[in-house]
């Protein structure tokens, strides 16, 4: 594992390239970002793409060693332990409809676990960070998970369409019986920010797209939350993930009830 000093400079480094991505994100934003769509039906920008590309290079210049797992665009030629993952706009539908909290994302993976993460709430300048044993900020102002016990009386957020494990449809059903509400924010690094800060008690992920996961999975734990995958396994982003839950750690057995009564068959 690194020194907290290396983690420092690497943090440092992550909020430097993503106020650098957040420029672009606003030109697009305030312009026509027309969406297409890609060959999986998510939809995709030129704000994407031009984010993407904007991390490889400034990655490739800071860190030649490292890899880069990006959903526009890729950069692993290196065979790497350090591995950077980057959502460019993680919530890319309520971006072109000048939603305002689409974010950006970015985490660096060392030998499979998440050691550093970054999520920027753009359009609230909310700049979200965590180091693997640092704890998770906002704004540079510490962040807690909620202390709610009772399933009952939370909020859950449902994210992902998509699914080989899981039958969305009776997923959310579900959680609409056993939870107090069933938010749909579309959003996975903003519903998990919202656990990580305590106004929400959980949010389940059921798509297997790491750079949906790994930055709000380490935001979310060092916060004092608890982050599985669908099965309550722990996350190793060398192997194909199989989602997420996140909660704050009290009810999360619970939730992962919710979702086994909703696997597919």
């Amino acid at each position: 594992m690194s020194t907290i000093s290396e983690l420092e400079e690497y943090i440092s480094f992550a909020k430097e390239v993503v106020k650098q991505a957040a420029v672009i994100f606003r030109e697009y934003y305030e312009s026509d970002a027309k969406e297409e769509y890609k060959e999986n039906n998510t939809p995709v920008t030129e704000a994407d793409k031009a984010i993407n590309s904007l991390v490889i290079e400034e990655i490739r210049k800071k860190y030649p060693d490292h890899d880069v797992l990006g959903e526009e665009q890729s950069s692993l030629e290196n065979d790497s332990d350090w591995i950077w993952i980057c959502d460019p706009i993680d919530g890319t539908n309520v971006f072109t409809w000048r939603v305002p909290y689409a974010c950006i994302m970015l985490a660096l993976v060392l030998k499979g676990e998440v050691v550093v993460s970054v999520i920027y709430d753009v359009g609230s300048d909310r700049l979200y960070t965590a180091t693997k044993g640092g704890g998770a900020y906002c704004n540079d102002k510490k962040i807690s998970v909620n202390d709610a016990s009772e399933i009952s009386k939370t909020v859950v957020d449902c994210s992902g369409s998509t699914s080989k494990y899981v039958d969305s449809g009776e997923l959310k059903k579900n959680i609409e019986q056993t939870c107090h509400r069933l938010l749909v924010l579309m959003c996975v690094a903003q519903s998990n920010v919202l656990v990580a800060n305590g106004a929400i008690g959980g949010q389940i992920f059921v798509g297997q797209t790491a750079h949906d996961m790994a930055a709000p999975s380490l935001i979310v734990s060092e916060a004092g939350g608890k982050v599985t995958d669908l099965f309550g396994n722990s996350q190793d982003f060398t192997q194909e993930v199989k989602g997420m839950v996140s909660s704050n750690g009290i009810f999360h057995e619970e939730l992962l009830s919710v979702v086994q009564s909703s696997l597919k068959t």
